[in-house]
């Protein structure tokens, strides 16, 4: 049995604004490789496929990434985020 997701805020690198669609995340730092895309809506996969989702950049339209909360897989997942890395989610 898959334990119940947390609300996901943000992440070291992440900012998460809540919009009528749904959850978007614009990278404050991109990821390594992928430095034109930032702008990734989470977009869900359909009720059979819960908690899975898919990230959909919107800079690069056939970048995709499947994803699931961390607390599923990991039930005691804590996000630690530095105080420099804070200041840039302000």
């Amino acid at each position: 049995m898959l334990a119940e997701a947390p609300s996901f805020d943000a992440t070291e690198q992440v900012v998460a604004a809540a919009e009528p669609e749904g959850l978007h995340l614009r990278f404050v730092r991109p990821l390594i490789g992928l430095e034109h895309s930032v702008n990734f809506p989470l977009k869900p996969l359909g009720p059979q496929s819960e908690p899975y989702a898919a990230l959909v950049s919107l800079d690069e339209p056939d970048l995709r990434f499947v994803v699931v909360p961390p607390g599923v897989i990991f039930r005691d997942y804590v996000i630690e985020i530095p105080e420099s890395d804070r200041r840039l989610l302000d």
